[in-house]
């Protein structure tokens, strides 16, 4: 009788642990959303007018990167055949892309909205993708 007893109070005090565990995972999810939701938001139709270069990374198998006069560094996602030399000087006009990862973690992605060649001091030729 002991051990029925014994087992029916293990059985309470875990199905209440898990209870518990489970609400405090609501509480705390409900906390989370909350905090995303009141974070300020950036309006994603803000247009980034930029100038900097055109830089091939050989990283994450290798990409063309973007880093403008400041250093701040940008991946183009949609950078078109032409602009991909390394070492080209640019300005653009791009949007900020806040809804998309990357795996080349090198700044922040952009779609280009325009894009044109501001000085040409070499003919640099786009760089090999066979290392």
């Amino acid at each position: 009788m002991k051990s029925i007893t014994l087992f029916c109070f293990i059985l309470l005090l875990f199905s209440c642990e898990n209870r518990l565990d489970s609400t405090e995972t609501q509480a705390q999810q409900s906390r989370t959303s909350s905090a995303i939701e009141n974070l300020p938001d950036k309006n994603s139709n803000d247009i980034l007018s930029l100038k900097g270069t055109i830089q091939y990374q050989h990283f994450e198998g290798g990409f063309y990167g973007f880093v403008d006069s400041k250093g701040n560094k940008y991946t183009p996602m949609n950078l078109q055949e032409a602009y991909r030399r390394d070492g080209i000087r640019v300005r653009i006009q791009a949007r900020e892309l806040t809804q998309i990862a990357t795996t080349t973690q090198f700044g922040i992605p952009i779609e280009v909205l325009a894009i044109e060649e501001i000085e040409s001091k070499s003919k640099r030729q786009p760089v090999s993708r066979d290392l």
